[in-house]
């Protein structure tokens, strides 16, 4: 590699590098004032201050202190103290002393050394704080061995924990020490206040402990990063962003909704440019990829502001006041601090980060060249562009390193990018052989584990255009119509042979004539074909390519004469004359030229020629041959004595015989024959050539030729006839004549014509089906047809045809493929039947409905389709109409029950038609019950039957009614042989009443089961009374009801 271009290659690395990079925003700072764990300031109180009466032990828990008695003097508009004092005194003095100067409750002695410290607190301070909220006037209280109020102490303060505050003392009107404690890093922190007491020279150390935590504080700072840092990717793999929430002191904090907007790439969770999600463990990471390459800003924000203010102490010390814009903390306007206070809040809530998804690692490496080929002449290029792509087809960057086996690279490393598409290009210069060059590109990755890619391409080096010509012609002198070998080779300026396919243009003009040209293409330079010309001439030959040219000429000679023909008209008449003809051909069987002679001799048999030699005219020389006798003569012609050939001519004598036969003496209809005749003269040779046989025939018998002149004797024509029959064929010569009989039958079936046509039956009627067949001419053709009909419809192999129901029926009549139909309407058959139905076939009295159907049907069961009336009739209860018209064969008509109970038949008739149906009237719901009591006097303890009679609310007995049967009175004890009973057929339900001895009417009830119907009856009891029982029944041995019986004269009703 040169050194300019390893300068070149090494800059556009660093310039690929840079590319490859995103800027992370700069880390923020820490909060300012992070306090150290564990920081105490010591101190020592004199000891004129306090008085120590008892040791002092330190507290190491963090549990709260004894809460302490309110003594005499404490200011609460200072200070705010536990809400366990049930009444605050304010004293206008700010100065607080060594004791405490609150009431005095009799048991309390604000004397005495320390025992014990409390630290004080706001009322607003929760135990839970927010970093960076102060909390002011926290101060730590001595109480004595009674609990009693010694007033605010000067302290050392100090803390300890995993999280973290910041303790600031301040006086307390010039006296005493308040401090205020400031949340700075998140976590448990314990505050310590101690001091150190001088007791009769001996120093003790109390304490007091507070716990705390610390939460983080409202959104400060939003950091987005990306992984890997640089933010960048190749094509197909995963960046990793994540967005993590600090307060102003560096604590993350969880459950805060982060809002993510992406200016190109998607998000893999969401597949969408924006999301948002709530931080966990003060972060939350999303992912992107894509399989395109490009970059994107990803910025991360909080919805809005979640807090936070800006605080300044304005004012003189002591008297000013905090102002905090917006105020988010409890702060007492008497709060005293130093005059420099400040806590500026600046908050960042939202970051970006640029991301590069980079065009991945080279997998595929194309090379083009253009052009395709280049001349070989030592200065022709041709420009190599390599392209370079990754696994999804995205351009991408990579060095290329080129070689070549033929000619020069302008450059051998060029570096590709997918600024240019993913392309490099080099220029290929042409060497000056005519070789192909292979151009081979490696493309390198700055990767280790990185597999170069390569590609070859071919780059022909070509002749030039066609600088030379060299015409060869295999000879100069030759015959006409023989071949010429034409070879030309074509060559460049530089000595090359030209491209395959060079057009090289051959021209041939004979002298006096019209040029004839060709174009022609090179392989390896040259063109090699066969030239020849027809004619006897010279002729001029010219090869030309581009400029290039070269001639020459060919002398095509006269062929000579190869073969001698001879033929003659036979046979002929006796006296007549036969034309022998001669013909003089060369080698390619073309006529000779004319004026050769042609020698002519009778070798055998009684002949004699018009001459004895001729001159060829076209190639043929003719004579004349004649003979007075039959019999064959044999005629023989030559040639320059070196070619010969011979002929026959036969000598025949008028026709004296004929004989006509056919080739088929039984055709079908329309199919032609061959007739031949046979003429011969006295001795059986053939008639002359010529003679002319007439064939005749019945009209119906075309020919092609009726008239036809032999060949050898032999005549010959066809004949047909579309009409079948017998026909008698005759051949006339002269006065003879010869005859063949010919048979013509039907063709092949064509038609069936079917009669009769357009019948109309009824159902159940026949029909006798004719069908004649016959061929495409109209014969009749005898041969069986297939009848087949519908389903409306049965016929027979006669043709009988018999209709089954109406409608729209075809009759069918086939042989083989041939077909024919025709249509049969069928009426609906005559009415044979009507059917009655009912629906339902039980109906309750009183005006219930069944539908009556009639549906009239033919002898073959099928409905009629003709508008009959039907007339109605029923036994019992009122038809809806007493006549019905029938359509499609059925007609409804409605029943309605009347109040008697039975079987009412309904009757159809139309005609002599009839029809039956039977719809059962049957009884309504129970509606009354009647009770009597036969006797209904007897004596004492006698028996009188109680008979209750259920009806429907017409009167028709009620069966299998459940009747129930109860005494309802009686004046001494009296029983029932039944307590209930099912009526019968009559509707009764019976129970035996046996009486008691005592006289009196019993009363019985009688109720029909499940409903409120009941009847009484009375039977009555006197001493003297005699009973006579019988019973009246029917035939069939039932009970019968409310007949009467006469007893000597007395009329008594069962």
């Amino acid at each position: 590699m040169t050194k300019s271009n390893s300068l070149r290659l090494f800059i556009a690395m660093f310039v690929l590098s840079a590319l490859c990079l995103t800027v992370v925003g700069a880390a923020f700072a820490d909060a300012a004032f992070l306090p150290v764990n564990n920081l105490a300031v010591k101190k020592v109180v004199p000891a004129t201050q306090v008085r120590v009466q008892k040791p002092v032990t330190l507290l190491t828990d963090v549990s709260p202190s004894p809460t302490p008695k309110a003594g005499p003097g404490f200011d609460p508009g200072d200070i705010y103290h536990p809400p366990i004092i049930p009444t605050a005194i304010t004293i206008d003095s700010p100065i607080l002393p060594d004791i405490d100067h609150g009431p005095f409750d009799g048991d309390c002695l604000p004397i005495g050394p320390i025992d014990h410290l409390v630290i004080r607190l706001p009322e607003s301070m929760p135990s839970t704080i927010p970093a960076g909220r102060t909390h002011f006037s926290i101060g730590v209280y001595a109480y004595n061995a009674d609990n009693c109020s010694l007033g605010l102490q000067d302290a050392d303060w100090n803390f300890s924990g995993t999280g973290s505050v910041m303790i600031n003392e301040y006086l307390q009107s010039g006296v005493a020490h308040l401090v205020s404690i400031k949340g700075v890093r998140a976590g448990s922190v314990v505050v310590q206040a101690s001091m150190i007491v001088n007791v009769s020279g001996t120093n003790r150390t109390v304490s007091a402990t507070v716990p705390l935590t610390v939460r983080p504080s409202d959104a400060y700072v939003i950091d987005l990063t990306a992984e890997p840092a640089t933010g960048a990717v190749l094509v197909g793999n995963e960046l990793t962003l994540t967005a993590t929430v600090y307060d102003q002191f560096n604590n993350t904090i969880d459950g805060l909704r982060v809002y993510f907007d992406s200016t190109n790439f998607v998000f893999t969770e969401t597949g969408t440019n924006s999301t948002s999600a709530p931080t966990v463990n003060g972060s939350i990471a999303l992912h992107m990829n894509s399989t395109a390459p490009g970059y994107a800003v990803v910025t991360a924000y909080l919805d809005r502001p979640i807090g936070g203010t800006s605080c300044h102490f304005v004012g003189d010390f002591p008297s000013g006041r905090i102002s905090c814009i917006p105020v988010d903390e409890i702060r007492s306007p008497r709060i005293h601090l130093p005059a420099n206070f400040t806590d500026d809040y600046n908050p960042v809530y939202s970051d970006n980060v640029t991301v590069w998804i980079i065009n991945g690692q080279p997998t595929s490496l194309v090379l083009t060249a253009n052009p395709a080929s280049i001349e070989a002449d030592g200065v022709s290029n041709s420009t190599i562009t390599a392209t370079i792509l990754d696994s999804y087809g995205n351009p991408t960057f990579a060095v290329i390193n080129f070689s070549t086996t033929a000619g020069t690279l302008s450059d051998d490393s060029v570096l590709a990018g997918f600024f240019d598409n993913g392309t490099a290009q080099v220029n290929l210069t042409a060497s000056l052989d005519v070789v192909d060059a292979v151009v081979t590109a490696i493309a390198y990755w700055p990767s280790t584990n990185f597999t170069p890619v390569t590609a070859q391409i071919t780059v022909p080096f070509t002749a030039g255009p066609a600088a030379s010509l060299d015409l060869n012609l295999s000879t100069h002198d030759t015959f006409q119509g023989d071949p010429v070998d034409v070879h030309i080779a074509v060559e460049d300026a530089r000595g090359h042979v030209v491209t395959d396919g060079t057009i090289v243009a051959f021209c041939a003009t004979p002298e006096g004539g019209a040029e004839a040209c060709a174009n022609y293409t090179t392989t390896n330079g040259t063109v090699d074909f066969v030239f020849t010309w027809p004619d006897p001439v010279r002729v001029t030959v010219n090869a030309t390519s581009g400029a290039a040219t070269d001639g020459d000429s060919v002398v095509f000679r006269v062929l000579p004469p190869a073969y001698l023909l001879i033929d003659a008209v036979s046979p002929v008449t006796i006296g007549q004359q036969s034309l022998v003809t001669a013909t003089l051909l060369n080698r390619n069987y073309l006529p000779v030229p004319d004026g050769a002679i042609i020698e002519f001799t009778v070798l055998a048999g009684n002949g004699l020629l018009s001459a004895p030699a001729a001159t060829t005219v076209g190639g043929a020389a003719q004579v004349n041959l004649t003979s007075d006798e039959s019999g064959y003569v044999t005629v023989g012609a030559s040639w320059n004595s070196t070619l010969f050939n011979t002929t026959q001519v036969l000598f025949v004598g008028e026709p004296a015989h004929i004989v006509l036969t056919a080739d088929n003496y039984a055709p079908v209809a329309g199919q032609q024959i061959v007739l031949t005749a046979n003429v011969t003269d006295e001795n059986g040779y053939p008639a002359a050539a010529g003679t002319v046989v007439d064939f005749v025939a019945p009209a119906s018998v075309v020919f092609t030729n009726a008239s036809m002149p032999t060949a050898d004797g032999i005549a010959l024509t066809n004949a047909s006839s579309t009409v079948a029959g017998t026909y008698v064929i005759t051949a006339i010569v002269g006065g003879l004549q010869a005859n063949v009989t010919i048979t013509v039958s039907p063709a092949a079936p064509a038609q069936i014509t079917i009669t009769p046509t357009g019948v109309t039956l009824r159902a159940g009627e026949s029909q006798q089906f004719n069908a004649v067949v016959s061929d495409a001419y109209g014969n009749v053709v005898s041969v069986p047809v297939s009848w087949s009909t519908g389903a409306l419809g049965s016929i027979n192999a006669s043709g009988y045809f018999t209709a089954i129901r109406a409608g729209n029926e075809t009759v069918s009549a086939a042989v083989g493929p041939v077909f024919n139909s025709t249509n049969v309407t069928i009426q609906p058959g005559r009415l044979a039947s009507l059917e009655v139905t009912a629906l339902p076939t039980s109906i309750q009295v009183g005006g219930a409905n069944s539908t009556i159907t009639i549906t009239g049907r033919d002898s073959n069961g099928y409905l009629v389709d003709e508008a009959l009336n039907v007339s109605l009739d029923s036994s019992l209860g009122t038809l809806s109409t007493n006549q019905v018209t029938l359509a499609s064969g059925t007609a409804t008509a409605t029943l309605t029950s009347g109040t008697t109970v039975g079987n009412a038949t309904v009757a159809a008739v139309s005609g002599a038609v009839l029809g039956l149906a039977t719809v059962e009237f049957v009884h309504g719901p129970a509606a009354q019950i009647n009770a009597t009591a036969l006797p209904s006097l007897v004596s004492p303890n006698g028996v009188s039957i109680i008979s209750a009679r259920v009806t429907d609310a017409f009167g028709n007995p009620i069966q299998g009614q459940l009747v129930l049967f109860a005494i309802t009175a009686s004046p001494t004890n009296a029983s029932l042989s039944a307590a209930n009973a099912s009526t019968d057929s009559l509707g009764q339900a019976i129970t035996a009443l046996t009486t008691g001895s005592a006289e009196g009417f019993y009363n019985v009830s009688a109720t029909v089961n499940g409903t409120s119907l009941t009847a009484n009856v009375s039977v009555e009891v006197q001493r003297g009374i005699g009973t006579i029982a019988g019973y009246v029944k029917n035939f069939y041995g039932v009970g019968v009801a409310n007949a009467t019986v006469n007893v000597n004269g007395t009329n008594v009703t069962t």
